[in-house]
């Protein structure tokens, strides 16, 4: 007689597959099944609180109830999940602009503010699992984006040696990459005189025959013309 007016025999039962539909429907409207903690539903249930209470008691969950949950593809630990799809991100700004040096201010079209996360890697790396440290080295993270700065625009001076047979770029010389190389140049040389310059750096731009004083180069050049009896200031028209 009970049964033939559907009787709730367990409703604990009855109410977590209840809930769980409610998280069907949440999953189906937003994407996703990372409930805000403070979410409650039109209805008046707290399904934010459910859905956390979940992923606490897995390890005590019936197998029926985690083969349900996983058929909506629950995030069981939204934390890792957020990381991975942030790197996913990260993957393709590398693909399309050839870098990880992701602007702190940038913010992706989907509103994920994805310049502080790559600072938030950098600063933690040293407590960073290593498959993430992995993660990020397969696609050449730029731990630290500074020395790799200063590396690369050394390569380009490196090239402009090549080119131009010195390393006398002028302040105003901008490469075809858009890097102001002249202003470097003359960066280098100035941290140099005020012996701010690393010794690694010193000798790699050493070992190019950097010119550190050019003017002072020209000068030696002058005097050495007027001593050999080149100077030509006082020579009648």
């Amino acid at each position: 007689m009970l049964d033939s007016f559907l009787f709730v025999w367990d409703p604990t039962v009855n109410e977590w597959e209840s809930k769980f539909e409610l998280l069907r429907l949440y999953k189906s409207s937003n994407g996703n099944t990372s409930v805000p903690r403070s979410y409650v539903t039109k209805e008046g249930v707290k399904l934010g609180a459910w859905v956390t209470t979940q992923r606490a008691c897995k390890s005590l969950m019936p197998t029926t109830r985690i083969s349900m949950l996983d058929s909506i593809s629950f995030e069981w630990d939204p934390i890792v999940n957020e990381w991975e799809s942030t790197f996913k991100l990260l993957r393709l700004y590398k693909s399309s602009n050839g870098n990880t040096r992701v602007p702190r201010s940038y913010v992706t079209k989907d509103g994920v503010k994805l310049g502080i996360w790559v600072n938030t890697q950098r600063s933690r790396q040293y407590l960073m699992p290593m498959t993430r440290i992995s993660l990020l080295n397969s696609i050449l993270f730029e731990w630290d984006p500074i020395v790799n700065e200063w590396e690369n625009k050394f390569k380009l001076l490196q090239q402009y040696k090549l080119i131009n047979g010195n390393t006398n770029v002028l302040n105003r010389h901008v490469t075809k990459e858009g890097v102001k190389l002249g202003n470097w140049v003359y960066t280098q040389r100035s941290l140099h005189r005020k012996n701010q310059l690393s010794t690694t750096r010193i000798i790699m731009l050493n070992c190019i025959s950097f010119d550190w004083d050019p003017l002072m180069r020209k000068r030696k050049t002058t005097e050495i013309k007027v001593n050999n009896g080149c100077d030509l200031s006082n020579s009648p028209p």
